[in-house]
Order: C-alpha cells, then structure tokens, then sequence
C-alpha cells in the first residue's frame, strides 16, 4: 500500500487511485479475517474499508491536508504489519488504540453528519 501512498501525495486522490485503495484495503482485509488473534486490527481495517466503499465521493473530494491524514492511517498500518511480521517483538494490539482513534477522526471528517458523542471523543485519547 507504500505505492498508493506516494501516489496519493503525488496526485490526490483520483478515482483510479481511489479504486486502487479501496480493492487493496478489501483484499487485505479478506486475508486478516483468517488470523483471530488480531481481530481488534482486522476490524479496524475492515471498517476503513467499509467507510471507504460508502463514501466514495467524499473521499475523492477530500483536500490535501484531509489526504494527509488518510495516508497516515495507511501508514500506520504498514507500520503494524512491519512491526509484527518482520520485525516481530512487538505486542499484538500495540496500534489498536491509536488506529482506532485515526479512524474515528476519519469517519468524522468524511461524514460528519453521524455525530460524535463527547464520550467518545474522550475516549479516543485513553491509551
């Protein structure tokens, strides 16, 4: 997902770029859904993916500094799997809390007609 990163930073977010994102994060996310132990990050990622097959229009729409913080999250998930699978020594739920918090942000900045319950923004900070 590196390559899609720096086409992102490169281009914005086109709709071929977006069809690109949207298909690796599906795959990717059919291939956690085997490993239960990670299940906390799988759905995570499964529900950036489902976030993403929803809102396809507002994620092309997004401006720089909004793209800035998706590509972030993608990151963020490369650095995970790097961490775990290469790497390896790190806990298995290390980025649980932090990823969660980027994806409520995201979901907040791509639809925020759902609202945020003040708890919740409160709770995205508990580590």
């Amino acid at each position: 997902m590196q390559e899609l990163v720096f086409l992102l930073q490169q281009h914005s977010l086109t709709a071929e770029i977006f069809i690109s994102l949207r298909s690796s994060v599906s795959l990717f996310c059919l291939t956690l859904r085997y490993y239960d132990k990670i299940s906390p990050m799988s759905t995570i990622i499964t529900d950036f993916s489902n976030l993403l097959n929803l809102h396809r229009n507002e994620f092309v729409g997004l401006d720089k500094n909004q793209l800035d913080l998706v590509c972030g999250f993608i990151n963020n998930i490369n650095r995970w799997l790097e961490n775990l699978f290469i790497v390896g020594g790190a806990d298995l739920y290390f980025m649980d809390n932090s990823m969660q918090a980027d994806l409520d942000t995201i979901s907040y900045m791509i639809s925020p007609s759902k609202g945020f319950d003040t708890d919740d923004l409160d709770n995205i900070f508990d580590f």
